[in-house]
């Protein structure tokens, strides 16, 4: 029985303070920008991502196999999806471009900064490439 309280006590607090809060935010922002709306209200965002998370627990709460089995389709349609983005990494490296080159990684390491709709930013730079590294492992840690 203390196993069972451990496990749920465990469970709760990864849901409420893990990756997963973050990640259904995320969606939640996600799922309002594709509907079409330009800015996406944090509670409308925030209500989307506890239904988000409401459903997966519901799911692996009444049928766990299936939870499973949702979460395994998930993950093969995550890794296709990454395996066409390095493919058209790969085309593009090898010039296969509809549009023109955007020069991307010309001076890749010098930093520049500017005004972008009215936020300033900073591209460029070790720290810029750091921050890329650590945004992309976050977003595919769920």
């Amino acid at each position: 029985m203390t196993t069972c309280r451990a496990s749920c006590v465990f469970a709760i607090q990864i849901i409420l303070l893990g990756f997963s809060t973050s990640n259904a935010l995320s969606f939640g922002r996600y799922v309002l920008l594709a509907s079409g709306q330009e800015s996406p209200l944090d509670w409308h965002a925030r209500g989307i991502g506890i239904g988000c998370i409401t459903f997966a627990v519901a799911l692996h709460m009444v049928l766990p196999k299936w939870g499973m089995r949702l979460n395994n389709v998930l993950g093969v349609f995550k890794v296709i999806i990454l395996t066409v983005i390095v493919c058209a990494g790969f085309a593009a490296l090898a010039g296969r471009r509809i549009t023109d080159d955007p020069h991307n990684f010309n001076d890749a390491f010098r930093f520049h900064s500017g005004v972008h709709d009215g936020i300033a930013w900073g591209m460029g730079g070790a720290s810029a490439y750091a921050t890329a590294l650590l945004r992309v492992i976050f977003s595919y840690s769920g």
